[in-house]
């Protein structure tokens, strides 16, 4: 059919409606044409009609592209980024919920004393959480064993000596933790015949290393901070 110079819809004709470029969408539109032509005068009106869209029609390049980069190819937001939902705050998560059943008093000494924080049992439990998030819970799980071991009476120290030692200090060591060798060293040769302070320059070591670094830390995250009322 030649091609229009004026649309449908100018003469009122539902082509939607009609199911457009059907051949009884084009049969209804022709007979509609030819009454519209004689009842009007001027130039002859032509119409072109496409063919309705099939499933084997190949989409533009435009609309290919498009919907590829809404498949695989685009950014993710913040509601898709490492498949976990819209970024988590601060306030939502279990260390600032433990941080906020805290009194201000407590916290401000936690901030200002390691010591304080390591003397307090629910300061060294949450301390411990935060630890697991960095993956070196076995440093304050190695000092509160140290801890006890020197309150033990000396009926058990032998059996606990050895089960810290195969814990935290042998090779392969499921937590095992960093101590210089002259420390190790000395600990090793001690197994024989442990006394009560077989782990006391160990225990200080770790502790010396978890208050200038992983403590350092703690105190300075957004939920500790936002427990303070300070952010």
């Amino acid at each position: 059919m030649s091609d229009a110079v004026a649309t449908l819809e100018s003469m009122g004709l539902d082509l939607v409606g009609a199911g457009a470029g059907s051949d009884k969408a084009i049969e209804s539109a022709t007979a509609h044409k030819r009454r519209w032509n004689r009842s009007n005068s001027g130039p002859g009106i032509f119409f072109r009609f496409s063919r309705p869209r099939t499933s084997t029609d190949a989409p533009s390049s435009k609309a290919a592209s498009k919907g590829r980069r809404g498949r695989s190819g685009s950014t993710p937001g913040p509601e898709s980024a490492g498949g976990s939902g819209s970024v988590r705050s601060p306030t939502t998560t279990p260390l600032f919920v433990r941080l906020s059943r805290v009194s201000l008093k407590v916290l401000k000494e936690w901030e200002e004393s390691f010591a304080a924080l390591m003397s307090n049992e629910a300061g060294m439990e949450i301390f411990e959480d935060f630890l697991m998030s960095e993956f070196s819970q076995e440093n304050i799980q190695f000092w509160r064993a140290c801890e006890r071991y020197r309150r033990l009476p000396d009926s058990q120290l032998a059996s606990e000596a050895e089960a810290i030692f195969q814990d935290y200090l042998a090779p392969g060591a499921p937590k095992m933790v960093n101590l210089d060798h002259g420390t190790s060293t000395q600990i090793t040769a001690k197994m024989r015949s442990p006394d009560r302070e077989i782990f006391e320059n160990a225990s200080r070591s770790v502790f010396r290393l978890m208050g200038s670094d992983s403590y350092k830390r703690f105190i300075k995250t957004d939920a500790f901070q936002l427990a303070l009322g300070r952010r």
